[in-house]
């Protein structure tokens, strides 16, 4: 034995056998807070970005995966040191059967030698393995924790974070309000006669009838427009709509959902009240005079409107290039309000520039005073007399029973019929139009590249993270203590005192004088 303890010197101080493991545990220590704060500082620096192109998001999966790696082999090497220093501690502290003691000595080999060691072992072993099966388990979820609290997804289309790119898309196009879905460049450009108007007109009135279901936003200054992904918005301020017109791209296939706001089109409606002069009622319809710019004029309105709203549209360019005059006549079975209102809309702006389109994806005029007075383009045939001369055929109008969507419930004032009424029936039809009206396709659009996006629930990803060290610093620092303490009580607790035991523990002492234990 004495040559032995020659060859193999082992510490005699408690401080040196706690600076030998404190060194080996430190360094692996080192490993795991390095890994831990590269993790952080990588998923920080991406989840900055609005948005993650194919190959920054693969290289981040790549980071992620390499530091997941680490995480994982240093912590499982780190673990089973701990577990090498346990049973160094457990295995000098009592004498064991044959049985117990093997499985103590490979307690760092397995988890399943762990669970044997329960099963077979002495309450205080079971209280070991219970508590190291759960520090396992703890250290085991962080580690899965941190890569279900982060990962990289397609981006979601409600936050609008994607690159916008050159490519093949469709978008809508205003040249001719028909049905049909995708023209050809060469069939944008309308004829304008009768006809062709008329057919507009009415085309552009059942859109708008069928927006009712359209969204819109509602918004006090134009910072917030930035905000606006797809469809109307209401300026409260300035009463002005401002109405987005978006390009499709190719890739998304029919759907509608994938989208980039390419171009916009404000448009307005100013009213004022009327003083009605006279009004009769002949042969089922409702003859209303009244003077208008100094002029004296007459309406003759099929069928009496009693409990009516009724809108009528002037297809003559009487108040503007791009506006279309529209009288609304509110009437109850004790009031009857005529209301005189001039709706414009502007010109075709690209959306985030105050770059004026010139091309095929304007506005033409002709198209502006069609939308303008969209919602008086129903199949009500209006006669009209000005200065005592016949207008008919000049006059196009709609009604709406009061209370429904379209027409007000109550005795309206002229802002409640400019805003929430005319100009919105107009704002409502770029909707309808802009996602189901014709499109024209091309290879030059502005559209929402695919890409992704980085989530990470800090709260949680952060946790694990600290976690997984300070379980780590615990666990070293207790391991010191332990072996320290008892090398100080019973001497070393080193690996060679593990695999070379005592002899009293090999050979147990008997009382039989013909038997001795071997030197």
């Amino acid at each position: 034995m004495a040559s032995e303890d020659s060859t193999n010197p082992q510490p005699t101080d408690k401080h040196q056998q706690a600076g030998r493991l404190f060194i080996r545990f430190f360094g692996r220590w080192l490993i795991t807070a390095a890994a831990s704060g590269a993790f952080v500082g990588v998923t920080k620096s991406y989840s900055t970005r609005p948005y993650l192109e194919r190959n920054s998001a693969n290289v981040y999966n790549a980071i992620n995966s390499g530091l997941t790696i680490i995480l994982a082999l240093n912590l499982d090497a780190s673990l089973n040191a701990f577990a090498a220093t346990l049973k160094e501690f457990v295995l000098a502290r009592h004498d064991y059967p044959e049985k117990i003691t093997a499985l103590i000595k490979e307690f760092d080999a397995s988890k399943v030698n762990i669970i044997k060691l329960f099963w077979y072992g002495q309450r205080g072993l079971r209280v070991i393995c219970v508590v190291w099966l759960f520090l396992v388990l703890v250290a085991q979820v962080s580690l899965a924790l941190v890569g279900l609290t982060s990962g990289v997804n397609p981006t979601s289309i409600d936050k609008g974070n994607f690159p916008i790119i050159k490519g093949n898309g469709i978008t809508a196009v205003f040249t001719n309000i028909g049905y049909t879905n995708v023209v050809d460049y060469g069939d944008t450009e309308p004829e304008n006669s009768l006809y062709n108007l008329t057919s507009q007109r009415s085309t552009a009135f059942v859109y708008g009838v069928g927006a009712v279901n359209s969204p819109f936003i509602s918004t006090k200054t134009e910072d917030d427009f930035s905000s606006v992904f797809h469809g109307v918005t209401f300026n409260t301020t300035s009463r002005e709509y401002i109405n987005g017109i978006s390009n499709y791209p190719a890739w998304a296939g029919v759907s509608r959902e994938w989208n980039c706001l390419a171009r916009r089109a404000q448009s307005k409606a100013e009213c004022e009240l009327v003083r009605v002069t006279n009004k009769t009622t002949v042969d089922d319809k409702t003859v209303i005079t009244f003077n208008s710019y100094n002029r004296s004029q007459i309406l003759s309105v099929p069928m009496a409107p009693l409990d009516y709203t009724t809108y009528i549209s002037d297809t003559n360019q009487t108040c503007g290039a791009r506006c279309t005059r529209v009288y609304v006549l509110f009437s109850t079975q004790d009031d009857l309000d005529l209301f005189l209102c001039n709706s414009t809309i502007g010109l075709m702006y690209r959306f985030y520039e105050d770059v004026l389109v010139e091309d095929i994806l304007a506005l033409p005029d002709t198209q502006a005073r069609i939308l303008a007075g969209a919602i008086g383009w129903g199949d009500l045939d209006i006669d009209g007399f000005q200065d005592g001369v016949s207008i008919t055929g000049r006059f196009q109008g709609s009604s709406f029973p009061n209370g429904s969507f379209w027409a007000p419930s109550r005795r309206p004032n002229e802002y409640t019929i400019s805003d929430y009424f005319i100009a919105r029936f107009t704002a409502l039809t770029f909707s309808v139009i802009d996602e189901y009206g014709p499109h024209i396709e091309s290879s030059d659009l502005d559209i929402p590249g695919r890409a992704f996006q980085l989530d990470v629930r800090w709260r949680y990803f952060n946790l694990a993270l600290i976690l997984i060290p300070s379980l780590q610093a615990v666990l070293a620092l207790v391991c010191i203590f332990f072996a320290s303490y008892f090398r100080s009580k019973r001497g070393a607790l080193t690996p060679s005192a593990v695999s070379n035991p005592p002899s009293s523990i090999t050979n147990p002492p008997t009382l039989d004088p013909t038997q001795h234990n071997s030197p």
